[in-house]
């Protein structure tokens, strides 16, 4: 019976996605008949087009949280940095009032269907915790990328510097060698210094990286080597020689860290979804949580003590170099 349930829930979910996409579909069509407007929609454009607009009645109360809270506020503008770098507009509060909508429609659509709101809750937290740690994951393999790559554009760097180039030829070959993030950065600073920006204002570019910290260090080493002259090369291969450390202990300690990071994960995870799966096979589970003070103030500590627990654990795995 509780299978069957689940199933009709994915079943009504996905089936009023698509009856409200071929609904704004239609209006699209008949306004554009009517050359009342140019809209067009799809599957696709559905998705960027609320990444890019979001719900309108709840911005205001988002963009309040978002500025008072911080680790909400970088949380929003990482995954605005990651739907940037896939080619879609979005902004902060497009965002957070687009997940906001989402939410509340899982929430009651969980709570009809299973006759229980703590289920719809449950869910909710459990959909929260598992896109905050899909995120977290993104970020840490986005910067684990460009910090990789940083190696090879030393030494292509070193190369350079050692044959005589300039600057400019030196970010355009590095640039040209390149994927990725870093070869945006490097095109950057050899953009600025195409238009006739200064050497400083170039190497800025650089310093920004702020999950290389190394290329800050070379671009410091850059602008002092400009105003004083002498040789670059041995310091980039100096630099070089430090990053390639660094990745190699860096490798090790996530290898040595890799099981207690699952277990972090699992352990993050597993109470909300246990608890989202005995609220749905049995709606009152909870319900004996609030039925007096002293529950309330049970359920209260236990939450906290979760969420402390996690937070501990990431703080004691979290390793920088």
């Amino acid at each position: 019976m509780v299978v069957l349930r689940i199933i009709l829930v994915i079943l009504a979910t996905i089936s009023s996605g698509f009856l409200c996409w071929y609904i704004v579909k239609v209006i699209g069509l008949w306004l554009r008949k009517r050359k009342l407007s140019t809209f067009n929609i799809d599957k696709q454009s559905l998705f960027a087009w609320f990444m890019r607009n979001g719900i309108g009645v709840f911005k205001k109360p988002c963009n309040f949280v978002i500025k008072k809270i911080s680790f909400l506020d970088n949380f929003f503008e990482n995954i605005v940095l990651l739907l940037k770098e896939r080619n879609l507009v979005a902004n902060k509060q497009s965002v957070s009032s687009t997940l906001l909508g989402l939410l509340i429609v899982v929430a009651l659509l969980f709570s009809l269907v299973f006759g229980s709101p703590i289920a719809g809750l449950t869910v909710v937290l459990l959909l929260i915790v598992c896109l905050f740690t899909t995120i977290t994951a993104l970020m840490n393999k986005r910067s684990e990328e460009l910090r990789n790559s940083v190696p090879d554009a030393l030494r292509s760097m070193g190369t350079c510097f050692g044959a005589g180039y300039t600057l400019l030829q030196t970010f355009e070959q590095v640039a040209n060698e390149s994927n990725g993030r870093i070869k945006s950065l490097f095109n950057k600073s050899t953009h600025v210094l195409q238009i006739g920006g200064s050497i400083n204002e170039s190497l800025e570019c650089l310093k920004k990286a702020a999950e290389a910290p190394e290329l800050a260090f070379v671009a410091v080493a850059l602008d002092v080597q400009h105003q004083t002259g002498g040789s670059m090369k041995p310091v980039i291969d100096s630099a070089k020689d430090m990053v390639e450390s660094k990745l190699e202990l860096l490798r090790l300690l996530n290898v040595q860290t890799s099981q207690a990071k699952l277990s972090a994960r699992i352990v993050t995870i597993l109470p909300f979804a246990l608890i989202a799966i005995f609220s749905i096979i049995s709606p009152n589970f909870l319900t004996p949580f609030f039925s007096s003070f002293v529950g309330i103030c049970v359920f209260a500590l236990a939450s906290v003590m979760q969420i402390a627990g996690v937070i501990l654990v990431r703080k004691m795995l979290k390793v920088e170099l």
